[in-house]
């Protein structure tokens, strides 16, 4: 066990941790998972201060399926373990969309908690991206026109 919950803020966990932390180069990218029982969630830990970790929650699982965004965040009974950096993929998976729908729906990790943590909402982040896309298929369809016609 990495520690226990010592309080819940809106999408951040934070806890007290039973293990030294401040030996790891780069706390970025180490995830943890946070059962309950009931519910499991999951969250990176994006600061370690003091001997307190602090846990941004990514989603959770449900039916053995990780969702983005948590709906019921875990309690303060719940178990908080690492979670290998291997085996972050076969929690969250990985995405069915490739190339040009990664930069629009918000089926990418780094997409997602790139908006999360630039407190962008996603309206605001598709009222620009949508013209970049355009312009992206306009130039893609013109090279293939080029091709076939040469």
């Amino acid at each position: 066990m990495l520690g226990t919950i010592i309080g819940i803020e809106e999408n951040s966990v934070l806890v007290k941790l039973s293990v030294d932390l401040t030996k790891v180069q780069s706390v970025i990218n180490l995830y943890v998972k946070l059962d309950d029982g009931v519910h499991t969630c999951v969250g990176e830990i994006v600061d370690v201060k003091e001997g307190i970790a602090y846990v941004n929650l990514l989603g959770e699982v449900v039916d053995n399926k990780f969702v983005f965004g948590v709906i019921a965040k875990p309690s303060f009974g719940a178990q908080v373990t690492p979670v290998k950096k291997e085996n972050v993929k076969a929690i969250i998976g990985e995405p069915e969309f490739h190339g040009l729908t990664m930069l629009v729906l918000p089926t990418s990790v780094m997409l997602v908690v790139g908006l999360a943590y630039l407190d962008i909402p996603y309206k605001e982040y598709l009222k620009y991206i949508w013209k970049f896309v355009l312009e992206v298929l306009a130039a893609s369809a013109l090279v293939i026109a080029l091709v076939c016609i040469f």
